[in-house]
Order: structure tokens, then C-alpha cells, then sequence
């Protein structure tokens, strides 16, 4: 099974990067599979640390596909790192193993400790939505700008539906990045 969760790393001077990342759990291990090459993978194989952060608030998601920096962090107690302020709970990573890809290699990762921020209430269908919606926008150089527009006309459904504020802003923002490749594809056509 793959959690949606976010990535908080930092770099050599400890300047925190967020990265949305679908991860795996094996036994214990915690496996990241990010992309190669990341700022995120370069961070844990520098620092040899991660920061897991279990959220609801899907415009985290939605804010680091579409390039809007707008993270509420704190440091870590003790430790070097941050995480998000709006979590509900965060781990304390540690590199344990590497294991070489050409696209995405495997970190497996130790938990060395997790705290517990808030309460979960629940799942919404249109949280899933905006992360399902953040998946496609992130692959807008991948899959035909149709496909992707379908499958969000289906989970805006989800959205008019059930989607609180926060959603509703998460939505706009990957609604803004589809409109906004679809018009740079359509003026670099009449262009050539």
C-alpha cells in the first residue's frame, strides 16, 4: 500500500524543502522512492534525515505541485529538521539503507521517533480528490492534457460535493496550473 504523506528535508545549511511523496512501509522500514534527480533525494543521502508529516490540509499537496511556497514550519525539539506546523502527527526519519535506480532509487528509512500534534477526524472524498488531483498535475509533461482533464472533471464531483475551504483553494490552484500549461502549449504551437 502507498500513504500519500509530506517530505519535510533540509539541505547542508539547514534550509527546509517540502515535497509531497507517496511512500511504502515494509516491516518497519519506511521507503522513499523519490525521483532521481530530487532535492529531496539529494538532501537525506547529505543529511541523512527526513521529517514524515501525516496532514489533512491537502493544499500542502496542492501548493508544493503548483510552486506556491507557503508552509507554516517549526523546528524539531533537539533535532535537526522541521516540520509542519499544521500536521497531525510527524516522524523523525534516518537513512538506514540506499539502494541505487536510475529513475527512482530507494531510501529505507528508520523511524526514530513520532509525535502525535492533533486528532484525525476522518477521510473526505474530496481531500482524496485534490491529492488524486495533485498526482495528475505533477504529471502534466507525462499524460495527454486530455486525459487529465477528464479525470479531474470526474473528481471535481467529489469536490462541488464535499470540499470544505481548504479544498475548494487546493482545487483552484491545480486548476490554475492545467489552464496555465494548456495555454503555454498552445502559444509555443503557434509559435513554431
Amino acid at each position: 500500500m502507498i500513504y500519500e504523506v509530506v517530505i519535510v528535508t533540509v539541505d547542508s545549511k539547514n534550509k527546509p524543502h517540502v515535497a509531497p511523496m507517496g511512500i511504502s512501509i515494509k516491516n518497519k522500514d519506511i521507503i522513499l522512492k523519490p525521483f532521481k534527480p530530487s532535492q529531496t533525494l539529494e538532501n537525506i543521502l547529505n543529511t541523512k534525515i527526513a521529517v514524515l508529516n501525516a496532514i489533512t490540509d491537502v493544499r500542502v499537496f496542492a501548493a508544493c505541485i503548483t510552486g506556491r511556497e507557503q508552509f507554516d514550519l517549526e523546528p524539531i525539539d533537539g533535532k535537526i529538521g522541521f516540520r509542519l506546523k499544521n500536521t497531525i502527527s510527524y516522524s523523525y526519519l534516518s537513512l538506514e539503507n540506499f539502494l541505487d535506480d536510475n529513475l527512482r532509487p530507494q531510501l529505507i528509512m528508520k523511524e526514530e521517533k513520532t509525535w502525535q500534534v492533533s486528532e484525525f477526524l476522518g477521510l473526505n472524498r474530496a481531500q482524496a480528490a485534490v491529492i488524486e488531483g495533485a498526482i495528475l498535475t505533477s504529471r502534466l509533461n507525462i499524460l495527454s492534457i486530455n486525459k487529465i482533464r477528464e479525470e479531474m472533471k470526474y473528481l471535481s464531483i467529489a469536490i462541488s460535493k464535499t470540499a470544505g475551504p481548504k479544498e475548494k483553494e487546493a482545487w483552484e490552484w491545480l486548476e490554475e496550473a492545467v489552464d496555465l500549461h494548456t495555454t503555454k502549449n498552445i502559444k509555443s504551437k503557434k509559435q513554431t
